[in-house]
């Protein structure tokens, strides 16, 4: 369960951003759809994260933690590792740079 949790959190905080955009770039041909999807994972991203946050998810608490550059420890999670304004801001700019995305592949 430990393995699986720090597995969880690593793709969640490095894996996921980076592989959305890397695949919208290379499965999709035009620019504005491209914008699209990114904007579309974007938005998902950040409500995963807002979601994981409320109910307090291990893996989310974990990249957190990695965020903090504590050493994360699913176990014993430092819940003080973010501040509230931190986490929300976070996922706040997420949601509205994907959504600016997706208004703005619709508007060309």
């Amino acid at each position: 369960m430990r393995r699986l949790v720090l597995t969880l959190a690593l793709v969640y905080r490095f894996v996921a951003p980076l592989a959305a955009i890397v695949l919208a770039m290379l499965l999709v041909r035009s620019r504005t759809a491209v914008l699209l999807w990114i904007g579309i994972g974007f938005v998902i991203y950040a409500a995963w994260g807002a979601l994981g946050h409320l109910l307090g998810w291990l893996h989310i608490r974990c990249a957190w933690q990695s965020l903090h550059h504590v050493k994360m420890d699913p176990d014993h999670p430092d819940r003080s590792a973010p501040r509230e304004s931190e986490v929300w801001g976070i996922f706040l700019i997420f949601t509205v740079l994907g959504i600016v995305m997706i208004v703005v592949s619709q508007t060309i």
